[in-house]
């Protein structure tokens, strides 16, 4: 059987990283492992250390900070964490020193090398966040991106390629510093349905996603029934502004679609049959009460659900906001797909 220590020697280059960053906090670091642990106390002890390092930033320089983060990327690489995920996980962990660095103090002359481990530590947050559901490592990322996508223009593509060649993404594969700069450039650009876009398309491979401007997103895909994909999409959608999923099925979009509709707090409902038949439906969303929620489960589509007569006839907030969006149900269909 293989020796899972030797499954655990980190590449060479990492060893470097983490020497000449060990060196760097070595004031508040010296009971650290000189080099990467591969036993499990020795795993712990790094854990614990880092931990306490990312959580208690106060002390500590810029560059001091920036080694806490490259130990940490280095310690994910090398396998100290078990998981990325959960209280142990080590998605807290580099959120919290990405956190520090945000706080300010940092060199003009090193803003490069810090904007280029950020990216890296962000891009592999977006690896190995969970891509389903809202749990607090999904909440983590999208804080910690929002918080310093300011910075990261000033990464250095160069700088970026070099430092990231001994890391592998979440399939195991080499990081190619493209795809760090393609996510760099959707955080910074802060496209919440490109953000969708990109989970989806992780999720579904089969689905066809795309946006039709700023606030309407379009999934496609062999469906018997559209109004769930449409909830999933719409909850792939971060924030709280009114923003709409159109759903249909691979049949083509003149057939049945649904349109899930998030406003003010609520969930608007639109569905046309195949006979051309419309419903309208608006639910209530809470802490219990999440689009997929409501679409999986109709016991509770019926008790969030807010009256407005019968379900044939459309009512204001939901025209409202569909206009919004750029829905137009007048025409078939009732958005152009864009060439």
């Amino acid at each position: 059987m293989t020796d899972p220590d030797q499954v655990l020697s980190p590449d060479p280059r990492l060893l470097g990283l983490w020497a000449s960053s060990l060196s760097e906090v070595r004031t508040v670091g010296s009971d650290m492992p000189t080099s990467l642990p591969t036993v499990a106390a020795e795993r712990r002890r790094a854990r614990r250390r880092m931990e306490a390092l990312a959580e208690d930033p106060a002390s500590l320089t810029a560059s001091q900070r920036l080694a806490v983060l490259t130990m940490a990327l280095c310690g994910i690489q090398a396998g100290v964490w078990d998981s990325p995920v959960g209280d142990q996980g080590w998605i807290r962990v580099v959120s919290r020193a990405l956190e520090s660095l945000e706080d300010g103090g940092i060199p003009e002359r090193l803003s490069p090398q810090v904007a280029s481990w950020m990216a890296l530590a962000i891009y592999l947050m977006h690896e190995h966040r969970p891509t389903t559901g809202r749990p607090a490592e999904v909440l983590q990322y999208e804080k910690t991106a929002d918080a310093v996508s300011y910075l990261l223009p000033d990464a250095d593509a160069e700088l970026l390629a070099g430092i990231a060649e001994p890391f592998t993404n979440a399939s195991g594969y080499p990081v190619d510093p493209d795809a760090i700069l393609d996510v760099i450039a959707m955080i910074v650009q802060d496209d919440p349905l490109a953000e969708a876009v990109d989970i989806l398309e992780a999720n579904h491979p089969a689905w066809a996603v795309h946006k039709h401007g700023t606030a309407l997103l379009h999934v496609d895909g062999d469906f018997r029934a559209t109004f769930l994909p449409a909830a999933e999409a719409l909850e792939a959608i971060t924030g709280t502004g009114t923003v709409t999923v159109w759903a249909t099925a691979a049949t083509g979009t003149t057939g049945a679609w649904t349109l899930a509709v998030r406003h003010d707090g609520t969930l608007i409902r639109v569905e046309r049959s195949a006979q051309g038949q419309f419903t309208w439906h608006h639910y209530a969303l809470g802490a219990l009460a999440s689009p997929v929620g409501i679409a999986r489960n109709p016991e509770r589509a019926n008790r969030t659900r807010i009256a407005h007569g019968p379900l044939n006839r459309p009512f204001d907030e939901a025209i409202k906001a569909l206009a919004a969006t750029g829905v137009n149900l007048t025409a078939d269909p009732p958005s152009e797909c864009p060439a």
